[in-house]
């Protein structure tokens, strides 16, 4: 048996369950992670509904600021609360943190765009990439951890492992989300309408 760590819900209790289901704290807290992207919809209408309807604005528009404050000061945001060794406890902060940069980043972009955010391709596999990061990284914080708990013989082992994926896992997170500010898409997307159009590679220096 091993403690299901409830990722992103402070203030939940561990709940013991069985090895197959560790995983589950790692969907729960990533999901999360991916309903930020309605955020922007609901500030939209927060913002469209507070004067017909004050109070219920004011919720919806107070829950948003604070949720962003927390954000910007990193003050009150959701934390894995399961007690971890000081090597996965590090390991955990970076996730936490990333968990942060995904919301962010999901929110700029419905900011920026709008509904159009849906037609925003390259955005979207920047942040599906961040998530996926998220994911597969707590899925190997979780097995690490449920090993060092059992005292496993290749326990170590398994959190060098974590550690390792963790570090390159936040080199990716970090160049997404530079990407989503500054990037090549537009001159990629156009390089590539002029071969369509040409309908073939156009430097080719033997000629049929």
């Amino acid at each position: 048996m091993c403690h299901d760590i409830r990722g992103a819900r402070s203030g939940a209790a561990p709940e013991k369950c069985g090895t197959s289901a560790s995983v589950v704290w790692t969907y729960a807290g990533t999901a999360k992670s991916l309903r930020c992207v309605d955020n922007a919809f609901h500030f939209k209408a927060a913002v469209g509904d507070i004067f017909n309807d004050p109070i219920k604005g004011f919720g919806v528009l107070g829950s948003y600021t604070g949720r962003r404050m927390r954000e910007a000061t990193g003050y009150g945001i959701d934390r894995i609360v399961q007690e971890l060794s000081p090597r996965l406890r590090r390991v955990a902060a970076t996730y936490e943190r990333h968990t942060v940069e995904l919301s962010k980043s999901s929110d700029q972009l419905l900011r920026r765009y709008g509904k159009q955010a849906a037609n925003q391709q390259h955005a979207q596999k920047r942040l599906a990439d961040i998530a996926i990061d998220l994911f597969i990284g707590l899925c190997v914080l979780s097995r690490a951890h449920s090993l060092a708990q059992q005292s496993h013989t290749a326990a170590s082992e398994a959190i060098s492992i974590a550690e390792i994926f963790t570090r390159q896992a936040r080199r990716r997170v970090a160049c997404n989300v530079r990407s989503l500010e500054r990037s090549e898409d537009v001159a990629i997307e156009q390089l590539a309408g002029a071969v369509l159009a040409h309908g073939g590679y156009m430097w080719d220096v033997i000629q049929a």
